[in-house]
């Protein structure tokens, strides 16, 4: 599913009304007639109940007084108030309004502070109020007496909140709430997802989030201008490989998981079991020898590879022309987990970018070793992933963490173009930027998986897809949503602040089948 900005919404607006010649007030039209159909579909007995319709100047206003007039005409108890005076509506928003006047609908209008009391009265009175006072087109701060009024629908706590398009205050492109946002218990929004519902705090402002169309064309909202796609479970089932029954272990591929240093052989260990649960055919660890005594008591189904070790107890250089001589027979390389950050091991590393052109992975110390000289990135001539969390992404890109998360996906999309790589950028949400411009966003998940050795696990069913055979972008985009559906699972029984690393090793098997045999 596509998710988008407020500018791209605009032009699919302005693209259904000049390429299609659907006229603005149809669209108006179907959206209000949404809203309502929503309102009956998720409140129980709306035609038992008061609604208070608030309406802005704009055209998210136009659409609220639709759905005013067809609450009114299916004989629910409802009533509007105007934020501002009628004179400042325009086109298909001025219609509505002379619409409303005619077939007698209460109108009051609040467009003063001393007004506020009146509507507060109200409200006391009312038990569902349908948000239509700010849509997507604000930038700045919510003014009074907008701010006003979205602090007293907040603060009612008996009232039913039904956000039209989006909770009014809510930046559509970044999810920050502008000053002040209405926290929605339902948000019906138009055409496609708005790229900010994606991010906190929108994500505790929408609510139940529901999305009509409004019958714009469907070629029009799947457009290959759109660059930014949710992840959903029909998208990963998608991706995932046949398991043809005639198969050997050869099918599912190899994966060579080069990591670990003394003290941290519990990560290779952990990306090797995830592997091997995803589905890859044969995993190879290689650690250092000094380590490789664990790894092999730890995980049994694994091929051991042990390597000289410096004397730091990392993976040293003189194991380099062993190394190049393993990658040249696997299908893909899972290069960081527990791997230290000595030079000799990060020497390792460039010779073998310079030397090969498998499909990589990188993660954790791979990534702090590679951000002393992210220029050999431009030299690689196979396929790359790299999945830093913020902190680690801020060593390799020189930006501070603030300004990585104050741009998660701009920050994202920038540098995996420049470096031609997939960025896996970590976090609530984790944001997928491919080297084609191309931007997959993952929102399954809890805080379950804030803990140490999530990312090993997470590395381990990523490179493991990709052994098997999908491309760098796809595995990336079914690995962390199928990590995210595991740490879910587990939630469903047992409390999120338990899960360990383990845990989620042992949810692939289920989590993948679930996925595999959903019918749509």
């Amino acid at each position: 599913m596509k998710l988008v900005t407020r500018e791209e919404m605009k032009m699919l607006d302005w693209n259904a009304q000049n390429d299609y010649n659907i006229p603005a007030a149809v669209l108006m039209e179907n959206a209000g007639i949404a809203v309502t159909l929503a309102m009956e579909d998720k409140i129980e007995k709306l035609h038992e109940k008061s609604v208070s319709v608030i309406i802005g100047k704009g055209n998210n206003g136009g659409d609220g007084m639709v759905v005013a007039r067809t609450l009114f005409n299916m004989g629910v108890d409802t009533r509007c108030f105007l934020l501002s005076d009628p004179s400042a509506f325009k086109k298909d928003a001025k219609m509505n309004y002379g619409i409303l006047k005619k077939i007698g609908i209460e109108i009051n209008v609040v467009d003063a502070p001393n007004k506020l009391d009146t509507l507060r009265d109200s409200l006391l009175e009312t038990d569902v109020v349908v948000d239509a006072i700010l849509g997507i087109g604000l930038e700045g701060n919510v003014r009074t007496p907008y701010s006003n009024v979205i602090e007293m629908i907040n603060s009612l706590k008996h009232l039913i909140i039904v956000s039209v398009d989006v909770p009014s205050g809510i930046d559509s492109n970044t999810g920050k709430v502008l000053g002040s946002g209405v926290k929605a218990d339902y948000t019906i929004t138009f055409g496609l997802p708005k790229l900010g519902f994606a991010f906190y705090p929108a994500r505790d402002y929408l609510g139940n989030l529901s999305i009509s169309n409004i019958n714009m064309p469907y070629s029009l909202l799947n457009t290959s201008t759109l660059k930014r796609d949710l992840i959903t479970t029909s998208m990963v089932k998608s991706l995932l490989i046949d398991r043809p029954q005639d198969s050997n272990k050869g099918t599912f591929g190899k994966l060579y998981i080069l990591g670990g240093a003394t003290g941290y052989s519990g990560a290779v260990c952990l990306t090797a079991k995830a592997a091997l649960r995803a589905g890859v055919g044969l995993a190879y660890t290689a650690v250092p020898q000094s380590i490789s005594s664990i790894i092999e008591a730890n995980v049994l189904e694994a091929v051991k590879r042990p390597l000289p070790t410096s004397t730091e107890g990392t993976i040293g250089i003189k194991a380099k022309n062993t190394v190049l001589e393993d990658i040249s027979k696997v299908n893909a390389i899972a290069i960081g987990p527990g791997m230290g950050r000595n030079f000799e091991t990060a020497e390792i590393i460039k010779e073998i970018l310079k030397n090969t052109n498998k499909n990589i992975l990188i993660d954790a110390d791979g990534l702090n070793l590679l951000s002393t000289d992210v220029s050999i990135l431009k030299g690689f001539k196979g396929n790359l992933i790299l999945t830093p969390h913020p902190l680690e992404f801020s060593r390799l890109t020189g930006k501070t963490v603030e300004e990585i998360l104050n741009s998660r996906v701009e920050s994202a999309e920038q540098f995996a173009k420049e470096y031609k790589v997939v960025l896996v950028l970590k976090g609530n949400p984790t944001v997928i930027a491919g080297p084609d411009g191309g931007t997959r966003i993952n929102l399954t998940g809890n805080s379950g998986l804030a803990t140490g050795g999530s990312g090993d696990v997470l590395t381990g069913i990523i490179s493991s897809l990709m052994a098997q055979g999908l491309a760098p972008l796809d595995a990336a985009t079914a690995g962390t949503f199928i990590m995210g559906k595991c740490a879910e699972r587990y939630a469903e029984t047992k409390a999120e602040d338990a899960l360990l690393p383990s845990d989620v090793i042992e949810l692939i098997p289920e989590v993948i089948r679930d996925i595999r045999e959903r019918n749509s």
